[in-house]
């Protein structure tokens, strides 16, 4: 460890926020990215009954 760089015990101080604003509006979080793809709806042969049908990709991933 040199002297040039010394380790900060703590940066911020206690309930200090190094992001003030936020996640901007409009943005998508990683929960929402992830409903939106899981109900995307695909026209797919069913598994289960071999009829073509419009499944989800939550299902699809249920069946596979």
């Amino acid at each position: 460890m040199s002297k040039d760089n010394p380790i900060k015990n703590h940066q911020y101080k206690s309930g200090e926020s190094v992001n003030l604003n936020g996640r901007s509006k409009g943005s998508l979080g990683g929960k929402k990215v992830v409903k939106e793809y899981l109900a995307f709806l695909q026209e797919e042969v069913n598994p289960l009954t071999g009829i073509k049908e419009l499944l989800s990709n939550e299902v699809m991933i249920t069946l596979a």
